[in-house]
């Protein structure tokens, strides 16, 4: 590891630029409720292709990969990390499969446990359904699924997640037409910069991707309040079992 002042890192430059190697950058120091951590292995995300565009990029050089594993060495920033919105590393998962659940399971945090309002409490009613779009991936499943939507819950679904953020005219038909009546009913998306459409009785969350470890609006510290409040339980959810790395 590099002496106490200076660290590696591997930023790319510009947009459309290159990697390079710089090993002459001071090492940082943590702040409050900042963990200063060796990454060891790295995760990429989609976002990463955006940031590779320009968008979500506060400054030039920026090292990639949101996701990340390693070894703390200093608490209080060679590789900041927020405390309060990083996981403790299960022991049944490996460190590389523990640098691709950060940004995944807590999108789909906010999206469950803020968007459509699911409890966190082991004894919250589970007897109705809940309907995802994207959990293939393929954009073209997304009708084929909204169709069998009616008749394998029979109507007994008042939330809509659509996790490809490319189905949200789809998700929100299917909540019109085929959720429960006279309820009130919550659909999230990841899409945030395309508009839905407003519907009478369904409460719309537009999960804010780009807020997560920022600061200095009262809509991220609204945020990262909320991830701060369910990790706990995502992180015995992991150690249980009940919560498993991709396997791809």
């Amino acid at each position: 590891m590099p002496d106490n002042k200076q660290n590696e890192r591997h930023p790319l430059d510009k947009v459309g630029g290159d990697y390079h190697l710089f090993d002459n950058l001071d090492r940082p120091k943590p702040g409050q409720r900042q963990l200063l951590v060796k990454s060891l292995v790295a995760g990429l995300n989609p976002v990463e292709g955006f940031q590779l565009g320009g968008i979500l990029v506060d400054s030039w050089p920026m090292v990639l990969g949101c996701d990340a594993s390693g070894i703390i060495v200093e608490i209080g920033d060679e590789f900041l990390m927020d405390s309060h919105l990083s996981f403790k590393e299960p022991e049944n998962i490996s460190r590389e499969e523990a640098a691709t659940i950060g940004v995944g399971v807590l999108t789909a945090g906010l999206a469950l446990f803020g968007g459509l309002k699911l409890s966190l409490d082991d004894k919250a009613d589970n007897s109705e359904w809940i309907v995802i779009l994207g959990t293939t991936g393929a954009v073209g499943q997304h009708a084929v699924q909204v169709k069998g939507i009616a008749s394998i819950t029979n109507g007994n679904f008042v939330r809509h997640f659509d996790a490809s953020a490319m189905a949200g005219e789809l998700g929100m038909q299917a909540l019109a037409d085929h959720g429960a009546k006279d309820k009130t009913k919550y659909f999230a998306t990841t899409n945030d910069w395309e508009p839905v459409k407003a519907r009478d009785e369904i409460e719309i969350d537009m999960v804010a991707l780009g807020l997560i470890g920022k600061s200095g609006t009262a809509e991220a510290e609204m945020v990262n309040s909320a991830i701060e409040g369910f990790i706990p339980k995502l992180e015995e959810l992991f150690k249980a079992g009940g919560l498993r790395p991709m396997k791809y």
